[in-house]
């Protein structure tokens, strides 16, 4: 199931940062990972320890200056820095990694609020969105959007949705996007891998319908709108399911299809 995206990302040289509160499970996917030649995969709090690291000074520095309400003093901002989730954000935003995966127990409202606050938003016009991809055992990908945040976007919100994550999609699947704008998300046209929902409601059921019922992995959620590649998975993620998210990001943060 995940040999035509495994063989996509052994091309990426995109840096992998995984992070969450569970390490041993981060540890291993990241083993999984390194066995299949995807040597650029780093668990922060594993193999990046942020109280012994020389970056954790320039970390705490981004969070306070990101948000320097949050923060009391210099002091503080080490602590917070020390945290291995925010340490591994805080290496995404200076450059130090191109892309983030967390584990399952790290909720998508979190996740989006922990990219606002250190990596920031590409365009702070426009809300945190995101992204998810149904995988087939043949190996096809469908992206489905938005799968979790809630609310209506308006009709200018959905085109730049789109728009993005038909690019994210090409990346991703390293075939063209064909975009489809649900106006009834029952109805899903045949040719589309790029599906638009009308509201997160829809989509979120839609997606966990086709996983549970029709066999398919569900990777992600990606955030859409944040300036770096951050991704998610998940609550009852399965092993393949956060190896393959893995991929996908890595994938994403790559500047062109492969």
């Amino acid at each position: 199931m995940l040999g035509p995206l495994l063989s996509r990302a052994r091309r990426s040289a995109a840096r992998l940062l995984l992070a969450g509160r569970d390490l041993e499970r981060l540890k291993s996917v990241a083993a999984e990972l390194k066995t299949h030649g995807l040597d650029q995969v780093a668990v922060s709090g594993v193999d990046l320890l942020p109280e012994s690291d020389p970056r954790l000074e320039a970390v705490a520095s981004q969070l306070r200056a990101r948000r320097p309400e949050r923060v009391k003093d210099g002091i503080h901002a080490l602590d917070l820095a020390a945290d291995p989730l925010r340490f591994a954000m805080g290496l995404l935003a200076l450059g130090d990694a191109e892309a983030v995966v967390t584990g399952p127990e790290i909720l998508p409202a979190e996740l989006a609020e922990l990219a606002e606050w250190i990596v920031g938003r590409s365009d702070e016009e426009r809300p945190m969105r995101s992204a998810s991809w149904l995988l087939r055992d043949d190996g096809l990908l469908v992206a489905a959007a938005d799968c979790t945040f809630p609310g209506v976007p308006a009709p200018d919100e959905r085109a730049w949705l789109a728009g993005m994550t038909a690019e994210y999609h090409s990346r991703i699947a390293g075939s063209p996007p064909v975009v489809a704008l649900l106006d009834q998300p029952e109805r899903f046209p045949g040719g589309a891998n790029v599906l638009i929902f009308p509201d997160g409601p829809s989509a979120f059921l839609a997606a966990r319908g086709l996983r549970a019922l029709g066999g398919q992995r569900l990777l992600g959620p990606l955030l859409i709108g944040a300036k770096r590649v951050i991704a998610g998975v998940v609550e009852d993620a399965d092993p393949t399911e956060l190896a393959g998210t893995a991929m996908l990001a890595m994938l994403a943060a790559t500047t062109a299809a492969t």
